[in-house]
């Protein structure tokens, strides 16, 4: 293997890396989105007797 080749496995490397990275990122952000988002619904759901003090 030459150093171009080299250089450009390690390119790949760090790409895929950096992918797989995004990846796990965006999975944990959506499961933190989605349980604050359930929390939320649960918190702020509005109901009859909170409509009608609203009212």
């Amino acid at each position: 293997m030459s150093k171009g080749e080299n250089k450009n496995i390690g390119k790949w490397f760090k790409v895929s890396f950096f992918i797989i990275l995004l990846i796990g990122a965006g999975y944990f952000f959506g499961t933190i989105c989605k349980q604050f988002g359930q929390s939320y619904d649960l918190i702020l759901s509005p109901s009859k007797e909170l409509l009608i003090l609203l009212l």
